[in-house]
């Protein structure tokens, strides 16, 4: 099927057993396709068209709103609607114009007065100031200035002859005073006139200028209420104009939704199914080597992931990562074999790997077997009371004299009646009070005694150390059975007060990360671990761990019956004394 409105052509499958089954099926969706498109279209349509019907008549009814509002606003304002140039254009707007400009031409008006006003005022006050100079272009005064400037020079004519009171020169001295009494006369007068003149023209002028200002002062009011009833008519008239628009626009939407409302599809059918030739699956070649490169990958990740994520120590190289040597590696006894029984028998597998180990230790330093040595392991249960008796008794097989000492003194294994290691520890008892011999003249055991309520407060200090070095005057070597390192501060205590430490580790239990965290705490001590012994280890596993050995684990939960590895205690030979 193809899109009209874009070049997207999608291709429908259908996989039956039947050939024509998958073609009829095929051809059925399309058909669906087409008329479902069909279908979502009109729906379509008409959730619009009611939607802008809706919309249509809500904006109708506020465009009617907005109208009557106008009007009503319009009439008792006095706002009428006039046309200019064909143009619709509000009544206040022109009638604003109108009054704008009356107003800026009484302005100028108001401007010309003022100026003939201010040369009115400047005209009458140079008037009132200089009055003879008023009487200058008067007509009567120059006659009769003219007429005294004749008779003066007549006077001044005769004075050469006749005396001033001769009869000729005094009536010509009267007439030239008459003169002068009519000259001031007349200019006195026509000063009055001039000054009058302009004092008129000066109150015509202000009388004017007042005039224009009210007028002035009338039309601003006019103006401004006119802008005030402007501004309100044409709020609402634009909403008037925002409403018809919006109704205009929302017709114009219906009628297209109208005219798309056909039945039309987007979606057609290029070309039809057609029954297959031949079947295209199972294609078994394809479904093989999927099949093998599924298995490599699967494969490859699960060995990545138990590599990665199984964190056991399993074989001597993963006991190389504590970063120590591996004096031995002891093998898992069989189903029904007691591991005292093995060890007791010179030719078992056992009893030979721990003879190897044994032989690790004695060429483990220059000096020979270490005089003291340590078993411990990272946790319970790794076979570090087994290793201590089997490693003390291949000893003693060589000849040596041995003393083990059960250290553990939260959980001990190793029991005999004395009063123990803590008693020694304690200032209670003395070494040879609490020395207990076995079966063998050259194995001799110091028993944990009882549990303190604080080992590790009898362990801190030197009396450990002396207690130590005084079996050591005694005997050729000190092996002690110690408590687990992880999660006590016991083990690293005793190490640090002997010449080395053998760490045991289960092969298969012990964590890489718990194992190596163990060694360190060992050597933060100041301890020195000499090796380690891999216990349990299972050759038919290869390296796996195997839970067939519970039969001889190192019960540290206590739920277990303790066993008598060591003989009743008898009376020391007479060539061997008890008591330091």
């Amino acid at each position: 099927a193809s899109g009209t409105s874009s070049d997207r052509i999608m291709e429908i499958s259908f996989v039956h057993p039947d050939p024509n089954v998958a073609a009829k099926v095929a051809n059925a969706f399309a058909d669906q396709a087409i008329e479902s498109n069909f279908d979502r279209a009109y729906a379509a349509t008409e959730r619009s068209r009611q939607f802008l019907q809706g919309r249509l008549e809500a904006t109708r009814r506020d465009l009617e709103t907005s109208e009557r509002a106008l009007i009503d606003y319009a009439r008792p304002a006095k706002i009428i609607n006039v046309v200019a140039n064909d143009q619709p254009t509000s009544g206040d707007s022109a009638g604003g114009t109108l009054v704008a400009s009356n107003l800026v031409a009484l302005n100028q008006q108001l401007a010309d007065a003022q100026n003939a006003r201010i040369v009115a005022q400047q005209r009458y006050a140079q008037a009132a100031a200089a009055g003879r100079a008023a009487t200058e272009s008067d007509a009567t005064v120059q006659a009769l200035r003219q007429q005294r400037a004749l008779l003066q020079a007549q006077y001044e004519d005769k004075l050469k002859v006749f005396l001033p009171t001769y009869p000729e020169m005094v009536s010509l001295k009267a007439r030239i005073d008459e003169l002068d009494k009519q000259i001031a006369t007349s200019s006195s007068q026509a000063a009055s006139a001039v000054q009058g003149s302009l004092r008129a023209d000066m109150i015509a002028a202000q009388n004017r200028e007042h005039d224009l200002q009210a007028r002035i002062n009338a039309l601003e009011s006019k103006f401004l209420d006119l802008n005030d009833r402007g501004v309100k008519y044409t709020i609402l008239k634009r909403k008037v104009d925002a409403n018809r628009s919006m109704y205009n626009a929302l017709l114009q939407q219906l009628g297209v939704e109208n005219s798309s409302a056909t039945r039309t599809s987007s979606i057609a059918v290029i070309d039809k199914a057609d029954p297959p030739a031949s079947p295209f699956s199972p294609n078994f070649p394809r479904t093989m080597i999927l099949a093998l490169l599924a298995g490599l990958v699967l494969g490859s990740a699960g060995a990545f992931g138990a590599d990665r994520f199984y964190d056991r120590i399993n074989t001597p190289e993963d006991a190389k990562l504590l970063q120590v040597p591996v004096l031995g590696v002891i093998p898992l006894a069989a189903k029904g074999e007691m591991l005292d029984e093995m060890i007791a028998d010179p030719k078992s597998a056992i009893s030979e790997a721990f003879h190897s180990a044994r032989a690790a230790l004695q060429y483990s330093t220059a000096g020979g077997t270490p005089k003291s040595i340590l078993f411990t392991s990272s946790q319970p249960g790794e076979g570090k009371t087994s290793s201590t008796i089997a490693i003390a008794a291949d000893l003693v097989s060589i000849g040596k004299r041995i003393v083990v000492i059960d250290a553990d003194l939260r959980k001990p294994a190793l029991h005999g009646d004395s009063p123990g290691l803590s008693a020694v520890l304690a200032g209670k008892a003395s070494i040879g009070d609490a020395l207990v011999a076995t079966d063998s003249p050259r194995l001799w055991l110091l028993p944990a005694g009882r549990v303190p309520p604080n080992p590790a407060t009898l362990l801190t200090g030197q009396v450990m150390a002396r207690l130590i070095q005084a079996l050591g005057q005694q005997f050729d070597n000190v092996i002690i059975d110690g408590p687990p390192v992880m999660g006590f501060a016991d083990a690293p205590l005793i190490a640090a007060v002997t010449e080395a430490t053998v760490m045991v580790v289960e092969s298969g239990k012990t964590a890489r990360s718990i194992a190596v965290n163990a060694v360190n705490r060992l050597e933060a001590t100041g301890g020195v671990t000499l090796g380690t012994i891999l216990n349990k280890y299972d050759r038919k596993v290869n390296g796996f761990s195997y839970s067939g050995y519970g039969y001889y684990d190192y019960d540290y939960s206590g739920a277990k019956p303790k066993r008598e590895l060591i003989a009743p205690p008898t009376a020391p030979d007479a060539d061997e004394p008890r008591a330091a």
